[in-house]
């Protein structure tokens, strides 16, 4: 019976991450055609409502808010310069906004597919159980690329597969060890 519940918890934690992925991957898929309809059809008011669920999506793939330059000349006498949020402005229909938007969909877009594989393909999670301590440090954000982050990370690794491989060791060194005095 425990080896049924453990075949469940195996399979239960990939489903649910596909299932994820993959509503959040089709759902991405239909706010991309709303923008496309949105810029064919500017009046129409139903895609500001969902901004926020797009930014939302965008910041869930790991996508950072891009910062468009422009240059616009108020008067004859006056330009004004700057960096704008594409995220502060998704709802802009300016050509600069309008592909830079079209990236962030594209490649959130692929994000998510390649989450959706990942939690499919068997030697995605064999890394993720080798490399765990890694995939904790990164998935609490202190993967900025800091050497001392970096030993860090190495070091736990390296302390866990030594004490994975003799644990491994000692559970199979006393059940090998059992069956030969049996004999």
């Amino acid at each position: 019976m425990n080896l049924l519940k453990l075949i469940l918890i195996v399979l239960l934690i990939p489903g649910v991450l596909l299932i994820l992925n993959f509503s959040k991957l089709r759902r991405l898929k239909k706010l991309m055609s709303g923008y496309e309809e949105y810029i064919k059809n500017p009046s129409s008011q139903a895609f500001h409502e969902k901004k926020c669920e797009i930014i939302g999506l965008f910041q869930s793939a790991g996508l950072r808010d891009p910062q468009v330059p422009l240059v616009q000349m108020v008067d004859p006498m006056h330009i004004v310069r700057g960096n704008y949020s594409v995220f502060d402005n998704l709802t802009v229909l300016k050509p600069e906004f309008i592909s830079a938007m079209q990236a962030l969909f594209l490649e959130s877009i692929g994000v998510y597919k390649k989450r959706v594989s990942n939690s499919i393909n068997p030697v995605y999670w064999l890394e993720v159980i080798f490399f765990l301590p890694e995939k904790i440090i990164n998935y609490f954000g202190m993967s900025n690329g800091s050497q001392t982050i970096a030993i860090v990370s190495k070091t736990l690794n390296i302390v866990y597969w030594v004490a994975g491989i003799a644990i491994t060791f000692l559970i199979y060194y006393f059940r090998i060890k059992l069956i030969y005095l049996s004999f």
